[in-house]
Parts: structure tokens; sequence; C-alpha cells
């Protein structure tokens, strides 16, 4: 109860405002600029007809128990067209193996656990984590959603949170394939 109770103030602790920024490639290249172990040299979105997947790629390599509860990966998802995200994809290891889970972001800025999504390591620097689109819920007529990553990671090195956002500002624009019908907003 105590991790995940620390688990929730950890990402909203880095829950950021993003004001959305337009771009045409989904493929994105950070610099190193973060301190330690999870500072994000490239952020890998998929989205060839399955589900939504990141792919996280860190300039340091890293183990999952050298991760397990100090280190975390978080995608943030506008799918209504609301100023913050709707959606929260955490990427997290067990010790053993990476785990992710999906929340939706209700109207207060408190989250609910809508279900595990599934996750992988990717090589010795690497993470993925993949979302259905069947699980997230969109807005009225949405031709494109918004999202945005971080990777955060404490340590003897980063004893307050060293916090990468890939893109450092704003968000990436994703058409969807058909624009969505109209559906009612659900906040379970």
């Amino acid at each position: 109860m105590r991790r995940r109770v620390a688990l929730v103030l950890l990402v909203g602790l880095v829950t950021f405002t993003a004001a959305p920024a337009h771009a045409d490639h989904t493929d994105l290249i950070d610099l190193d600029d973060v301190g330690g172990l999870l500072d994000l040299e490239e952020v890998r979105f998929r989205h060839d007809g399955g589900p939504y997947a990141w792919v996280f790629r860190t300039f340091a390599e890293w183990t999952t128990k050298k991760i397990w509860d100090e280190g975390f990966f978080v995608v943030r998802l506008d799918t209504m067209g609301s100023p913050e995200a709707d959606y929260l994809a955490l990427l997290r290891s067990t010790g053993k193996q990476m785990q992710g889970e999906l929340f939706r972001v209700r109207w207060d800025g408190s989250q609910k656990h809508i279900r595990s999504v599934d996750a992988w390591r990717a090589g010795r620097a690497g993470a993925g984590i993949e979302v259905p689109a069947r699980f997230l819920t969109f807005g009225f007529h949405r031709t494109s959603f918004f999202w945005w990553t971080t990777s955060l990671v404490t340590s003897a090195r980063c004893r307050t949170p060293c916090i990468d956002a890939v893109p450092d500002e704003g968000a990436i624009e994703q058409l969807l394939v058909e624009p969505v019908e109209p559906v009612e907003p659900v906040d379970g």
C-alpha cells in the first residue's frame, strides 16, 4: 500500500502543464541534459495500426533491479482536448521485469487505475510500453491527440528526482486514423 501511495505521489509530482506543439515526426532525440541513470536519449513512438507504443532509450545502461522503486517512465496523453493529460501510462520496474499501468486522470487531478498494459525491456538501456487505443476515450470528433513523456529517477546522485521531459517543451500531436465519433466522456 505504501508503494502504491508513493507511486501515485511520484506520478503527481511530475505532472507538468504543457502547451501542445505540432511535429511531423514521432521519433524524438534528446540531449544528454539531465543527471541520473534515466536521462533520455531517444523516445520512439509506434503508431503503425497496432497499439500505440513508446520505447524509451537512455544514455546509460541499467537493470530492472537497479531502478526498482527508484526509476520510472511516464507517458501523458491528452485525448479530450483539455489543457492537462487525460491518461497517464506508467512504466516501472518490479525488480525483475518492467510493468506497465494505465491511469485515467480525473477532473480534480486524482488518478484512477484502469488496467495493466504490456511493458518490456528494450536492450540494456531501454524499455517500452504499449497502450491499445480501445482503452482510451477520445473527445468529440477528435482528429488527433497529444502526448509527452518523462523519465524520473531518485538515487544517491539524484536525491531530488532527476526528471527528463521529451519533448523538452510542449507535446507531440498524433493524428488519428479516422475522426472519433462522439462519445460521452467517462470519468471513472
